[in-house]
């Protein structure tokens, strides 16, 4: 490092104002990343660990400190399951792209479990320089995945064991059908995937027009049924039997479910035989039954893989603990603030609260009365909030509120006060009452930034003020407050240098 590197120089200038509080901050930012992140995250280099967050040791049960240095095959089954991936990475990693696989991996404890890895090398020039790890324990779902192949599976053994042909079509193309489908039109297994439903008509003019018919009679939630001649794939017709019903009346490009059955015969006997018209009428009756229970079938397996996507977005946007906001949703949400208060020449607050004494309730009470203290002050902050206001869980007892459209400091003012006055309640565990008070830093949307990331950067810096003047207060952010950070960064600088380089003597 150079003089000017050293001393935060650009081109031999004045240092940047902030610059070193927005390094400190960053680095910060960093570390509550690695340290509250849902994900293993881990770096090696020379095939061994140097570095990991505490949720990689634990998935692999061990502490950081215990896994640090060891070698990579420690969590792997075996030495070969090792080499093999490790053949498959060099490769991707060398070309300075992203691996990304499901791999068995092995816990301390000689468990094994499925694992989704993602892998970065630092420089893809230089392997040596260590590579990027994230892992995430997939055993969940892996079990959900299974359990709905087995599902699948279960269906489609219904569909085939049926003596009638079943398809669903979608976009006029045929999704998917049973193999008595297939056989009906005399196509192998998988042939009719993909096609356009009109390779099924005899007469394509007399289908475009009967297409045009049913889309409207679908519409209405009704069920159509015709007879009409069909083509198979040897070019021989026949008459068939045809009833469908849209999965969604209102969503028609969902698709429909088809009923087809070769009604040569039957066509040929009710003409020359009307006496047998109560024989079929029954007939009928039992094969719109079959529909029925075949519609619920599979607007129940649709319904379900609906409620998964929402949970899972819902899953991906939230805290676990106190169902709040996360990082994800608070950045999005603020800057669709911000957005909003520019257009209205409005001004928006960013509180950035930290729970004072938070880690002795932890180490006294327990995580258990933690969580509870993190839930009962999650619901203490929204019950003072109005609507159009969010709270978000960033990590740990760390909150941030975005307060949009305001137009004077003194609510901003009114609001952190009775926020202080709420959460310093004591929270009552067990018959236990525990307490914490919360340290609010906030920054003002333009004045102290003019984006997310420095509005909430800005709001931390607030928020350690109003811890540095004795916690339980609340701080409006100042550049006084980045100059010392900026000295707190230099101290804390000088003092590591000092130590490293022994320069400290006790008198």
């Amino acid at each position: 490092m150079n003089d000017g590197e050293k001393h935060g120089k650009s081109g031999g200038g004045a240092p940047a104002p902030g610059y070193a509080g927005r390094t400190r901050f960053t680095q910060l930012e960093y570390e509550a990343v690695l340290a509250n992140a849902s994900v293993g995250i881990a770096f090696t280099r020379d095939r061994k660990f140097f570095l990991c967050n505490p949720k990689f040791a634990e998935m692999f049960g061990w502490r950081p400190e215990e896994l640090i240095g060891q070698e990579g095959e420690t969590i792997y089954p075996s030495r070969e399951s090792y080499e093999e991936l490790a053949r498959i990475a060099v490769p991707v990693l060398s070309e300075g792209r992203r691996l990304e696989l499901e791999w068995e991996l092995r816990r301390r404890d000689g468990s094994l479990f499925p694992c989704h890895v993602i892998a970065k090398a630092i420089n893809e020039k230089n392997l040596q320089q260590g590579t990027v790890w994230i892992a995430q324990d997939i055993t969940e779902r892996q079990r959900q995945r299974d359990e709905l192949e087995r599902s699948v599976r279960e269906q489609e053994a219904i569909l085939n064991a049926t003596l009638i042909g079943i398809g669903f079509v979608r976009d006029r193309k045929i999704a998917r059908c049973n193999r008595r489908f297939e056989q009906l039109f005399g196509y192998g297994p998988g042939e009719l995937a993909g096609l356009d439903s009109m390779v099924l008509a005899a007469d394509p003019q007399d289908f475009e027009q009967f297409r045009d018919e049913v889309l409207a009679r679908l519409s209405t939630g009704e069920t159509v049924e015709t007879e009409r001649r069909a083509r198979r794939k040897d070019g021989s017709e026949f008459w068939c039997k045809i009833t469908g019903r849209a999965v969604d009346p209102q969503m028609l490009e969902q698709g429909a479910i088809w009923i087809c059955e070769d009604v040569s015969d039957q066509r040929a006997a009710r003409e020359s035989l009307e006496s047998s018209r109560a024989v079929l009428e029954r007939a009928v009756v039992e094969r719109n039954t079959a529909l029925q229970n075949m519609n619920q079938v599979l607007e129940a397996e649709i319904g379900e893989r609906k409620l998964a996507e929402l949970r899972a977005q819902y899953l991906a946007d939230h805290d676990a603990l106190t169902n709040l906001p996360n990082r994800r949703l608070l950045e999005d949400r603020l800057t669709q603030a911000l957005a909003l208060s520019e257009r209205n020449r409005k001004q928006t607050a960013v509180m950035f609260i930290d729970l004072d004494r938070f880690k002795a309730v932890n180490d006294s009470a327990g995580h258990a009365a933690g969580d509870a203290v993190l839930k009962e002050v999650s619901q203490r902050l929204a019950k003072q909030l109005r609507t159009g206001d969010t709270i978000c869980r960033i990590g740990g007892d760390e909150f941030v509120v975005v307060l949009p459209q305001f137009t004077r400091l003194s609510d901003i003012a009114h609001v952190s006060q009775k926020i202080i006055e709420t959460v310093s309640q004591p929270v009552n565990y067990n018959d236990q009452d525990l307490s914490v008070s919360p340290s609010i830093g906030i920054s003002i949307f333009p004045d102290d930034g003019r984006d997310a990331e420095s509005l909430i950067r800005n709001a931390d810096a607030a928020m350690y003020h109003a811890k540095e003047t004795g916690r339980a207060n609340y701080q409006f952010f100042t550049e006084q407050m980045n100059l010392a950070a900026t000295r707190r960064m230099q101290l804390e600088n000088d003092l590591r240098g000092a130590l490293q380089n022994q320069e400290l003597r006790m008198f």
